[in-house]
């Protein structure tokens, strides 16, 4: 009985090992990408293999914010299981870190962290797509509310919609397609593609809609914060 346990349990083929993408899937949705690239860099030095482990590139990863897929571990696109090839190419989407082809991963959207316009798969893109429609809908909701309630509520001066005929933070006209929209910090009338940054918000205590402007006082206020307390450290 046991000899053929035994014997049944050496026949049985090894367990398929998970692909990067695959083994973050079953990790927490905020883990940090460093830490998620030191786990799977440690699932894969337990693995029975003689090869290196394939773990995602660690400078883009600092760079964009996110775990890299390797390249090795996709031979088709996700979203249109196009086959890569010499003619198909492989693309990094900068916000989720995966790999599609070119036509899937052909939209840009303004990176969190470069704060640039960066490639951005379909999927990235549809989410950011629900997010607008969601923000637009809020928009429309709170344009009906009295403008010294908003400016209460956000504790900023609230800028009237007819105040501005541009975005605050870029040369775009608003139109049809050119929707206005306030940023909860300053209280300015932007553009969609100028307020996609979210952050804690000292007033509603939630994350609020924050403009490029404000994003940018807040990221070079942060770093004058950090050097500071470099050179008191090593002035003590």
């Amino acid at each position: 009985g046991a000899r053929a346990e035994e014997a049944a349990a050496e026949e049985e083929p090894a367990a398929k090992p998970m692909s990067y993408k695959e083994f973050i899937a079953t990790l927490a949705d905020d883990i940090e990408p460093e830490e998620a690239q030191e786990r799977y860099k440690e699932y894969k030095s337990k693995l029975p293999v003689e090869e290196e482990p394939v773990v995602p590139d660690k400078d883009m990863s600092e760079k964009f914010g996110v775990a890299w897929q390797p390249d090795v571990e996709v031979e088709s696109c996700p979203h249109c299981q196009v086959e890569f090839g010499v003619f198909t190419r492989k693309h990094h989407c900068r916000f989720c870190g995966l790999i599609g082809c070119g036509s899937c991963c052909d939209n840009k959207e303004e990176h969190p962290v470069t704060q640039s316009m960066e490639k951005c798969c379909l999927q990235c893109f549809d989410i950011f797509e629900k997010e607008r429609a969601a923000m637009a809908e809020t928009e429309d909701a709170e344009a009906e509310e009295p403008v010294d309630e908003m400016a209460d509520k956000y504790g900023v001066e609230w800028q009237a919609d007819d105040a501005a005929t541009v975005c605050n933070c870029c040369p775009a006209e608003f139109g049809v397609f050119t929707r206005k929209h306030h940023c909860r910090f300053c209280g300015l009338l932007v553009c969609a593609n100028c307020n996609t940054t979210k952050a804690m918000h000292p007033k509603t205590e939630d994350e609020q809609n924050q403009c490029k402007n404000c994003a940018n006082t807040a990221h070079q206020e942060a770093e004058a914060k950090r050097l500071n307390q470099r050179v008191s450290a090593v002035s003590m």
